[in-house]
């Protein structure tokens, strides 16, 4: 990662902060600053960690599971924000919109 932007949490200091070409931080105790950033934080905590908390004593299953998640949560769950379909079919049918503002390719992500 060259590029970070969190909370300022010490679980954010020491190595992490090396690790980083970069490391921005937002206001303390300003969570509207990073609104969407929080509220993924809250679908992760109550659609995954909480149902497999024993898992986390053992970062590697979780982090299978984690894994997962991400990716169903962006291949096929749909969202009510982009009209029921998932985040990479809202990319693919907006994708001429969207093209002339964003010079990004697509990632090699298996769907």
């Amino acid at each position: 990662m060259k590029h970070v932007l969190t909370d300022n949490g010490s679980e954010f200091k020491k190595e992490f902060d090396q690790a980083v070409e970069s490391h921005w931080h937002t206001y303390p105790r300003t969570p509207k600053m990073n609104a969407h950033c929080e509220r993924f934080n809250r679908t992760l905590q109550d659609e995954l960690v909480d149902y497999n908390l024993y898992d986390l004593v053992n970062t590697d299953e979780f982090n299978k599971k984690m894994v997962d998640y991400l990716l169903w949560y962006n291949l096929k769950r749909p969202h009510y924000a982009l009209g029921q379909i998932s985040p990479v079919d809202y990319i693919k049918i907006n994708e001429d919109k969207y093209k002339k503002k964003c010079d990004m390719l697509w990632t090699h992500t298996p769907s």
